[in-house]
């Protein structure tokens, strides 16, 4: 199995979309799925079917920050790219996350941002960044932000900083997390122009 990257998603009664995502995404990286529903039958339905996928069902419902925590520690790739099953994206993707990871050596958390962001934007930018109209930023259209929410790709050789610091993912408020995140850090926080969309079951539970 590739050692350059894990996906981690945190699960909850999302067969569907687990399944509809699964088939888009590279065979040749690891995917952990921390199912908290509980479901082992889909635990038996995944792991046959894609082999490289390993479902992980804890004894109770862990949430989505205990959930990214265990994920974390679970990975033994150099990155670990953090997500929910409502993510609804492709090998494109991935590929540009880690071109970008490769040549953007500042860099402390990587996100792509999503197709339509007037129904969710993921990051914010709250003071002025550096021009970075050039090189690998221009390609793929990468800006600085002060704030992500979300879809975290992150490098583990910082994340090995933020467990000795006992930086978790305390909260499910996840936008506190990268705040303390960066400030500890000091590396940079970018988000990079893709087509990641939020899939429809999702907003319809949105909007009940």
């Amino acid at each position: 199995m590739n050692k350059l990257l894990t996906i981690v998603f945190s699960a909850y009664q999302s067969h569907a979309l687990l399944k509809k995502v699964l088939n888009k995404l590279p065979t040749n990286y690891k995917i952990l799925i921390i199912e908290n529903s509980l479901d082992k039958n889909l635990k038996k339905t995944l792991e046959k079917k894609f082999k490289h996928v390993e479902v992980i069902v804890p004894k109770k419902n862990l949430g989505l920050a205990k959930s990214y925590n265990l994920g974390l520690k679970r990975s033994k790739s150099k990155y670990v790219f953090l997500n929910n099953p409502d993510h609804d994206f492709n090998n494109q993707v991935v590929k540009k996350l880690i071109e970008c990871a490769e040549k953007i050596k500042d860099f402390g958390i990587i996100a792509p941002t999503y197709k339509k962001e007037k129904v969710f934007k993921n990051y914010e930018i709250y003071q002025s960044k550096n021009n970075l109209d050039y090189g690998i930023y221009k390609k793929f259209g990468v800006t600085e932000v002060d704030i992500i929410d979300n879809c975290f790709f992150i490098k583990k050789k910082i994340l090995k900083i933020m467990l000795l610091m006992k930086i978790f993912f305390y909260t499910l408020k996840h936008l506190i997390f990268v705040k303390i995140y960066q400030r500890t850090i000091k590396n940079c926080m970018y988000v990079i122009k893709s087509s990641i969309i939020i899939q429809e079951v999702s907003l319809l539970a949105a909007n009940l």
